[in-house]
């Protein structure tokens, strides 16, 4: 049995809105979702064509990992 979090597809545009730790920019999906994106940092208030790496499940909800194609 699985249990769907959200669909993901390897490419995302997203609008950095904030800068994150370590350089990273911080965006987010329609539904909330929270991506981090590396080294996003410079750009906030762009709209970037983003590969996810990498996603979590916490307890407050998915965290999506990607960077900059």
């Amino acid at each position: 049995q699985y249990r769907v979090f959200a669909r993901v597809s390897p490419e995302h545009k997203v609008k950095i809105v904030k800068e994150g730790k370590e350089g990273q920019g911080v965006g987010f999906r329609e539904d909330g979702t929270m991506i981090v994106v590396e080294n996003g940092g410079n750009d906030i208030g762009n709209l970037v064509d983003v590969t996810i790496t990498t996603s979590i499940q916490t307890n407050t909800g998915l965290i999506i990992f990607g960077r900059i194609m």
